[in-house]
């Protein structure tokens, strides 16, 4: 059997493919894979005679000057959609999230736990290397400390209704990124597990809970194939603590649990009305509707920002479930999610489908 890694840099080179075949010809300037298959550190795992890898694949395609960018990108999303679950004796737990870009958006983008090292570590996969000497040569910037929250808002999206059969895995990597959002939090973070890992070792990371670092040591002994019962560890509710405890020093300067209200509301730009319909209006704009109809539905939608009242949805869950929050003092965003949601995919039948789509959509 192939080796994991060697398997996912095919899958990425026949994504780019398929890709090129959807789009006219020149549209794409470069397209190449970040994340783990550009580190080369590819989570899998055999079982009753099927590799199953629990990576997906990061891919980053830079669009040319004078092509349509939306083409591109509804070609990326029918291809990651179309992209199989399964091929000789692999079983693929993830996709492919595939971000189109022009370059300057693309040397724009926030410095982030899965770029942080991009220009270092990628898989070139098709077109113009001059890309990548440019992303080499970018003005260095730090991380920003708020990127802790990120990381732990889409963990939580990453918990919500997994299936059985990934559940170990999935809470195993979620545990590894409370602790590297810990780390970022200090401003220590690293890219690879083993250097986050050496990080944490050399210093003691101040402000995770016994509980929390009992789990990321199960989970990193789970990483290197080691027989641990991931699926007891409540994953969730340390990712809540984390977040709140993280939130609190980020947002308000504070150390130990902050109001997760307050956290929340901070997060989500809570009353700023003006902010808030300007992202509304460009979201809905971006995805066709005429400029009359997104500015007089973005009217009833000033209260939160969109992008982030979704994206914490999972946190606020989580929140509830550990009994960290009760829904009464929440109920200023688990209405406004649950009239946004069904605005923009009112075709989904739960709510948290729901909310998924509305995020994809709002991208």
């Amino acid at each position: 059997m192939k080796p994991a890694i060697e398997i996912m840099r095919e899958r990425a080179a026949a994504v780019v493919r398929e890709m090129l075949a959807r789009v006219p010809a020149g549209s794409i300037r470069a397209a190449f894979a970040g994340g783990s298959v550009g580190r080369g550190e590819v989570w899998s795992s055999p079982r009753n005679g099927t590799l199953e890898i629990f990576s997906d694949i990061d891919l980053y395609v830079v669009v040319a000057d004078d092509a349509d960018a939306a083409l591109v990108r509804r070609a990326a999303a029918s291809v990651a959609a179309a992209l199989p679950a399964a091929d000789a004796g692999t079983r693929f737990r993830r996709g492919a999230d595939i971000g189109v870009y022009r370059l300057d958006d693309l040397l724009a983008q926030p410095v982030r736990p899965g770029t942080v090292d991009l220009a270092e570590n990628h898989l070139w996969l098709f077109g113009d290397r001059d890309v990548a000497a440019r992303l080499a040569t970018a003005p260095s910037r730090p991380m920003e400390r708020s990127e802790a929250l990120y990381l732990l808002e889409n963990r939580a999206w990453d918990l919500l209704d997994v299936p059985l059969e990934e559940t170990a895995a999935t809470t195993a990597k979620v545990m590894l990124d409370v602790l590297a959002a810990h780390l970022i939090a200090e401003g220590r973070f690293v890219p690879t597990y083993e250097r986050r890992r050496a990080a944490a070792e050399r210093e003691e990371v101040r402000l995770v809970s016994s509980a929390a670092r009992e789990a990321v040591d199960a989970a990193e002994r789970f990483r290197r194939g080691e027989i641990i019962d991931m699926v007891a560890v409540d994953a969730l509710a340390h990712v809540t603590e984390a977040w709140c405890v993280l939130g609190g020093v980020i947002l308000f300067g504070g150390e130990g649990v902050a109001d997760p209200v307050a956290i929340l509301a901070q997060r989500c730009g809570r009353g700023n009305r003006v902010a808030n319909y300007r992202e509304f209006v460009q979201s809905r704009h971006r995805r066709g509707a005429s400029a009359l109809g997104a500015a007089l539905s973005g009217l009833r939608f000033t209260a939160l920002s969109p992008r982030a009242a979704l994206r914490t949805h999972a946190v606020v869950r989580g929140l509830i479930e550990s009994q960290r929050l009760r829904p009464d003092t929440v109920a200023f965003h688990s209405s406004y999610v649950a009239r946004l949601a069904s605005r923009v995919s009112p075709q989904e039948t739960t709510l948290d489908r729901r909310v998924r789509a509305a995020m994809k959509a709002s991208a």
